[in-house]
């Protein structure tokens, strides 16, 4: 059993916090303020979990969280639920036959449209949170959904039990009477054991006087391992961690059963084994390759994979773009750290795919030169560029109002990797601002780069009064 951390700030208004990847038997109640094991093995617990009523299933009245580490959830029937506090109280459950989620506050329903069976069918963390007013669903760190919801869960019940559904195997629950905040939602994610065991500390591996754990079957990594294990002790063990460690192996023994573990599937082994013999392909995201995050991996897939299909949560939003880089491990766990396998992936307004579009461009200043006039000054550099660009649109706008995309100021043709200019014509005193967009053959914009704003003063400053003195006696 693992010690929580009550001064963590995680804690706060916390009710019930199982965590099922160790020894012990099944949690048949959930009790506040206990911490329950709930498995036999490091895999957790499947479903269905039920416990018996407590009295903080009444205490939601004003605010809930509930976080949800899970293998992948399946919901094969109608109305089959992932969570229900029964006694109509609240539930969180399949709309009917439709590919989406409806939540249930004291029998008044509200439809999750944008919270989709896909977005948990694969392992990771699920997040259902009440704030007072909003309902909210996160998956993986991130927020897909957000409707109003004015109504309480049912808060007098004495009878009321609690159940986890679904088809999965649940390794972590945690119960708040408070809505997270987003911030706090994605510590969850980078640290699912931040209230269980401080960061960058070992959790030792304590075996009990006289326990015996029987393993039967078999474990396979770089050597193969099989057959019937006894531990005894006659005292309690400590298992010290290892001196060499990989990066994943110390995110997983420093963490737990954090998310890239479960990506990788050495949560299964608490990070002493690499379970892909063959290898993987590990995905990574962010909005630039330079801000690309590569302490989270968002998605695995087999290391000959030649096209990855993402789950629908990580595909960027309608007028949006993200960058995705590819790395792969090999069969013992090592991980090349290059960029070479990274794409810029634009989506239109539409939500389909954008047309290649060239790069943007960069480096963009502006001063004013004799005459009110402006002379702008840009770079442009083709590397990875999407489509090759013929010309530069010239956008302008006033220090108050917004920049005019419909029609530009002027054009200048592309003329390689090299430092472009443009000089306007008398401009009137103020504030102007500038910005510069690329555009191909297709007419196919670059996204608008950085925006510069330039002060115009034609007048001459005010003359100075030359004054003369003299000593009055």
């Amino acid at each position: 059993m693992r010690s929580l951390d009550r001064t963590d700030p995680l804690a706060r208004g916390l009710l019930c916090a199982v965590r099922m990847d160790g020894p012990g038997p099944a949690a048949a109640n959930l009790v506040y303020p206990h911490l329950l094991t709930g498995a036999t093995t490091p895999g957790g617990l499947a479903t269905e979990i039920a416990a018996t009523h407590q009295d903080w299933y009444n205490r939601l009245g004003s605010g809930y969280s509930f976080c949800f580490w899970h293998s992948g959830i399946m919901l094969n029937e109608a109305w089959q639920s992932v969570l229900v506090i029964s006694d109509g109280a609240m539930s969180w459950q399949r709309y009917g036959s439709n590919t989406c989620f409806r939540a249930y506050h004291n029998g008044t329903p509200y439809t999750l449209s944008n919270f989709l069976l896909s977005h948990v069918a694969a392992p990771g963390l699920l997040v259902g949170v009440w704030a007072g007013s909003t309902l909210r669903v996160y998956v993986n760190g991130q927020q897909i959904e957000s409707v109003a919801c004015y109504i309480a869960p049912k808060t007098n019940s004495a009878t009321s039990t609690l159940t986890l559904g679904g088809s999965t195997t649940v390794r972590q629950f945690l119960v708040y009477h408070r809505g997270l905040s987003a911030e706090e939602v994605g510590r969850l994610y980078r640290q699912p054991s931040a209230l269980f065991d401080r960061l960058r500390r070992w959790p030792p591996a304590i075996v009990p006087d006289g326990t015996v754990h029987e393993l039967v079957g078999s474990v396979r990594a770089a050597s193969s391992v099989s057959g019937l294990l006894r531990v005894r002790s006659s005292e309690p063990a400590v298992v010290p961690p290892p001196k060499d460690r990989r990066p994943w192996r110390n995110t997983v023994l420093c963490n737990g059963a954090c998310a890239d573990a479960f990506q990788l599937g050495t949560v299964l082994t608490r990070g002493w084994f690499w379970v892909r013999r063959a290898g993987c392909t590990a995905v990574y995201r962010g909005p630039t390759v330079e801000q690309v995050d590569f302490e989270q991996i968002m998605h695995v897939a087999d290391t000959d994979a030649r096209q990855i299909t993402l789950p629908a949560h990580l595909t960027p939003e309608a007028g949006s773009k993200c960058c995705y880089v590819i790395r792969r491990f090999n069969g013992q766990g090592d991980q090349e750290l290059t960029t070479g396998a990274a794409v810029v992936v634009r989506m239109g307004d539409d939500g389909r795919p954008a047309l290649p579009a060239p790069n943007e461009v960069f480096g963009l200043h502006g001063v004013q030169v004799a005459g009110g006039r402006v002379r702008l000054e840009w770079l442009y550099c083709p590397p990875d560029q999407q489509a090759e660009p013929v010309r530069f649109n010239i956008y302008k706008g006033n220090a108050g109002g917004p920049i005019e995309f419909d029609a530009p100021l002027a054009t200048v043709a592309y003329q390689g990797r090299r430092f472009h200019r443009y000089l306007t014509d008398a401009l009137p005193d103020g504030t102007h601002r500038f910005v510069v967009r690329a555009e191909s053959a297709d007419g196919v914009e670059s996204e608008p780069g950085p925006t510069v704003s330039c002060p115009v003063r034609t007048a001459g400053p005010e003359c100075v009064t030359i004054l003369a003195a003299e000593a009055v006696l």
